[in-house]
Formats: C-alpha cells, sequence, structure tokens
C-alpha cells in the first residue's frame, strides 16, 4: 500500500525551493536520514520486513509441497493480507486514541511470539494440517494493521515539513522494496537450505531487533487524542475517517486508484512460485521471480523521485497504465530469466505509488491519519488478498502465464477509466495547497 535525489544529486537538491510544484524538488536522502528518531523507525520497520518476506515464503513452501495447489500456496499470501482489513477498519484508530510509539511495540511483540509459534508447527512437518498454519499466519498478521496505522501516522511527526516529508516516504518505499526483495531471496535459501522453520525463527528474531530500535531510538509521545478506548469509540472514529475521505475528492480518488492497482500489481507474485515450477526450477527460482516485482519498484521509487512534485502527480495514471504491459508479455511463458526482466520493469512503473501514498497522507488532518491511514490499509489488504485469491485460482483453471495476462489486460482498462474521472483541478489545487503553502 515515494521518493528522492539519489547519490551526488541529493545534496544539491535539498536546497531547492521553488515557489512552483512544477519545478520544486525534494529534500535529500541523507537530510532527513539525519533525524535520529526518522532513522530509528526506519531500521525497525527495515528488519521486520525483511523477516516477514521470508516467512511468506516459508509457509507457501510448505504448502505447495503438501498440496502441489498453486492456488492453496497463493493462498498463504492471501492470508497474510486479509487480516489487516478488520484491524485496519476498528485498529487503525488506536494510532490515534494511544501513544504510536506503544502500539508499534505491542504489535512486534505480538508478532514475534507468533512466528515462534508458527516455527515450532512447521518443524512437525506434514503431520501439521495446513489450516493450522493459516490460522497462526492470520493471527500474526491482525497486528499489522495497528502497527501499520502507528507507523505512517508518526512519521508526518517525525518530519513536519511536507517536501521532507515526501522524501522520507519516498525512502520508506524504496526500502520497503528492498527489504521484499531481501526477504523473499533469504526465504528462498533459507528453504532450499535449511528448513521452513529457520525462515520463521528468523522472522521472529527480526520483531525482537524491531521492537529494540524503537524503544532505544524513538522517543515516547502521548496520544494525539484523548487515550480512551472503547468498541463504540472504534465504531465512532470509523465513520469520521470514511467521512473525511468521501468528502475529499483528492484524497478519495488517490485512495480508491492505490485499492484498484493493489489487484493487479500483485498478480506476479500471487503464481511466482507455481511459475518456476511448470519451468522445472526450484524454490530458490520461484523466490527470484517473486522479488523481481519490488526490486524493479525499488528502481522506480528512486527514479521517480527524481521528479519536480507536479511531476510525480502527473506521472500516476500513465506509470498505471505501463505497469501492466509487462504482465500482457508474461502470457509469452517465457523462461525464469526474462520473466525476472519482465516482472522487474512493472515494478519500476509502481513508482507512482509514492506520490499517491504520501500526497493521501499529508491531505488528510493529522488528528486523523491513524483513522484515514486505517481505512486506506484496509482497502490495501483487501485488494491484495482478493488478487492471490483470484489470479492462483486463474493459474490452476489455466496456467501461472495466462493468469497474469488476464489481469493485466483488466489493468489497463481500469486505468482508462480512472482516467476519464481524474479530478484535474482539484488535484492541482491540492498539489499547491500541501506542497508550497
Amino acid at each position: 500500500m515515494t521518493s528522492v535525489t539519489a547519490g551526488s544529486d541529493a545534496g544539491s537538491d535539498a536546497g531547492a525551493r521553488s515557489g512552483s510544484a512544477d519545478t520544486a524538488r525534494s529534500a535529500g536522502y541523507r537530510e532527513v536520514l539525519r533525524r535520529r528518531e526518522f532513522s530509528g523507525l526506519l531500521s525497525a520497520t527495515a528488519v521486520s520486513e525483511w523477516g516477514d518476506a521470508a516467512a511468506r515464503v516459508a509457509v507457501a513452501s510448505l504448502i505447495l509441497t503438501a498440496t502441489h495447489s498453486v492456488f492453496l500456496a497463493a493462498t498463504t499470501f492471501a492470508v497474510s493480507y486479509l487480516p489487516p482489513v478488520a484491524g485496519g477498519l476498528l485498529l487503525g484508530s488506536l494510532a490515534d486514541r494511544l501513544p504510536r510509539r506503544r502500539v508499534i511495540m505491542v504489535a512486534d511483540l505480538a508478532r514475534g511470539v507468533l512466528m515462534l509459534v508458527l516455527a515450532w508447527l512447521a518443524i512437525r512437518g506434514p503431520a501439521v494440517p495446513v489450516l493450522a498454519l493459516l490460522v497462526v499466519l492470520f493471527a500474526s498478521q491482525l497486528f499489522t494493521a495497528p502497527f501499520d496505522a502507528a507507523y505512517s501516522a508518526m512519521v508526518p511527526d517525525l518530519l513536519p515539513d511536507p517536501r521532507e516529508y515526501l522524501v522520507g516516504s519516498g525512502l520508506m518505499r524504496v526500502l520497503s522494496q528492498l527489504d521484499q526483495v531481501i526477504g523473499l531471496v533469504l526465504g528462498g535459501l533459507v528453504v532450499s537450505v535449511v528448513h521452513a522453520a529457520g525462515a520463521l525463527a528468523f522472522d521472529a528474531a527480526t520483531f525482537g531487533l524491531s521492537f529494540l530500535l524503537v524503544a532505544v531510538l524513538v522517543r515516547a509521545r502521548p496520544a494525539p487524542a484523548e487515550e480512551r478506548v472503547s468498541f463504540g469509540l472504534l465504531l465512532a472514529d470509523l465513520r469520521a475517517g470514511s467521512a473525511t475521505i468521501a468528502a475529499d475528492p483528492v484524497l478519495r480518488v488517490l485512495i480508491l486508484l492505490g485499492w484498484s492497482a493493489t489487484f493487479f500489481l500483485l498478480a506476479p507474485e500471487a503464481v511466482a512460485l507455481g511459475y518456476a515450477r511448470d519451468q522445472g526450477r526450484s524454490a530458490l527460482a520461484g523466490s527470484l521471480l517473486l522479488a523481481a516485482v519490488p526490486a524493479g519498484a525499488t528502481l522506480g521509487a528512486l527514479l521517480v523521485g527524481r521528479l519536480a512534485v507536479a511531476r510525480q502527480i502527473r506521472a500516476i495514471l500513465p506509470l498505471a497504465a505501463a505497469a501492466c504491459l509487462p504482465l500482457l508479455l508474461t502470457g509469452l511463458d517465457l523462461p525464469v530469466a526474462p520473466t525476472v526482466g519482465l516482472w522487474a520493469v512493472a515494478g519500476a512503473c509502481q513508482g507512482f505509488m509514492i506520490p499517491l501514498i504520501a500526497t493521501s497522507m499529508l491531505v488528510t488532518p493529522a488528528q486523523m491519519r491513524g483513522r484515514v491511514g486505517g481505512i486506506a490499509a484496509a482497502g490495501f489488504s483487501v485488494s491484495s488478498g482478493v488478487s492471490f485469491l483470484v489470479v492462483g485460482a486463474l493459474a490452476d483453471q489455466t496456467s501461472p502465464s495466462l493468469a497474469v495476462m488476464l489481469v493485466g489486460a483488466f489493468g489497463l482498462v481500469t486505468v482508462g477509466l480512472y482516467r476519464l474521472f481524474w479530478p484535474r483541478a482539484a488535484v492541482r489545487r491540492a498539489i499547491r495547497r500541501t506542497y508550497e503553502g
């Protein structure tokens, strides 16, 4: 469910401040990384994402080996996305009702313990029912929504300048994609060389390290709202967050586009292990296919981050359409190596998610960020889970390559519809108000 200039350009662009969003560039990475709390929070999230990605490969491999079903293996990924739906809708506002640092740390501890349980189940091997693995994975992911909401809502407090926040969001996106690459490759290696249980134990350890980094490097802050939680308040917060999204045409269209795009952007990951199997390749080849999209997305985030703010916004729809083209070519059923290249290109086009996510958070009132972020995350999770289920089912009925091609065609049609109804004037006003005000 973000950007900037790199290398030596980062320093020179950091000072660039123009009166127009068309020419104004974001600050540099080094500028935001000098902020100790932001660096600490970023590091904590990075290490836990390594473990998460490795754990998904481990559980999917266990299920694929036991059942020989691409659909059931894809279900593993769907399960990891679906729990945040309920969590995002109801628990996202905990990031507004409770101290955000505390929410992050409790979520880390809970997920670490549940990953240890999952590792123990994996050691028992085929005797453990697939349903038991999915239930524990589901439980662990329930804590992802409050973690993500608190994390996202805290960053604007750590980077109060909008241009710095755009840079920080870009860096978060770059590292998030890179973390997935590292985690997926590590997961494939551990599963191939050792055992799936090792990847799950590794995930538990990363949550422990994340907890320590936040405890040491991020200072405690009071809750943005009155520190009071009840089911009635959570429902009221859900209604308030929904009303905020519905009332703002820019926020509404950005979130809806993000939800829609997630469906087709994740299609390659849903069938990667099955695609490798059909090519007669190992779990490591499958993990490389899984890593191709986030690897490309890392490059895309870096490239989009070099654009001026307004150009980043204008690139949203063209890049979303371009991301569908490599998916169409996947229907050629090419070997693993060229398919990795195609999926990396599709990932690079995902750079449009940088301005989409950052702008949607910046146009949201500060006291509503947890609620709106939770609802947005829930929608991303629904779209992600449905994508894995639909694409996995299509792959079982046809083939992994054809399933990805069909979803790519659907994506092109979807982006075309958004182009017809894009609120151009409102978006221009939002850019001026948010980044120039």
